[in-house]
């Protein structure tokens, strides 16, 4: 080592598994044995304890990750979590992390947010204009429903989740109702309604709130 350190060129690694010097290495072909992805240029630190002891730290621009050996039996590889991995694609296999901790977006059907435990919130805002509340129910009038053609997530769920609707009439005290939907993936259609005096041509703000999971 002397006066240049680790020196300018890494060692080649033919096999992440059979590694039993202390060294830093990088693999050049992407197919080697025990790497952690199947991609090239995974810069290895590789510390020897014992003949059955060891720890590997591998790295990445944009992943690190580090598995140990116990007993000459390679655990597997984890991945280290860092500042370019908290906002990202979060995804998941046989309920373990394996993406981002934290997901967010928005689309036509509103806005979510996705966390790397498997909730979910998923919310819209719809600003219904010219809308009549003229149809007669008992001693009120209700509108037509509100949320017909407007009732996707803005990102799936994997079971019905909680929701919370309300709806504001324009300049009028207004309530609302959702009845006779059951537990379903999407938001209701033709059973959320809002009630109060007859009255033609309002705007109608609709806020819906839906709290599940994603997986």
């Amino acid at each position: 080592m002397g006066d240049f350190g680790l020196g300018s060129d890494l060692v080649n690694v033919a096999d992440f598994d059979a590694l039993a010097a202390s060294g830093v290495y990088v693999n050049p072909l992407g197919s080697e044995p025990g790497a952690p992805t199947a991609v090239s240029n995974w810069h290895l630190l590789h510390c020897q304890n014992t003949a059955s002891i060891a720890t590997q730290l591998a790295f990445r621009p944009d992943d690190i990750r580090m598995r140990r050996k116990n007993g000459g039996v390679w655990g597997s590889w984890v991945k280290i979590l860092h500042q370019n991995a908290i906002l990202g694609t979060v995804s998941q296999s046989g309920g373990v992390p394996t993406g981002a901790l934290i997901e967010a977006g928005s689309n036509a059907n509103g806005n979510y947010v996705r966390y790397a435990g498997g909730m979910q919130l998923a919310w819209k805002r719809l600003v219904l204009t010219g809308q009549d509340i003229n149809t007669a129910y008992g001693s009120l009038y209700r509108s037509a429903a509100l949320l017909t053609g407007n009732t996707a997530h803005a990102a799936a769920f994997a079971a019905a989740p909680t929701v919370a609707i309300t709806a504001h009439v324009s300049d009028v005290s207004a309530f609302t109702v959702v009845g006779g939907t059951g537990d379903t993936l999407n938001l209701p259609s033709s059973a959320y309604a809002v009630y109060t005096s007859a009255l033609t041509g309002r705007t109608i703000i609709v806020n819906a709130l839906a709290l599940g999971r994603w997986y």
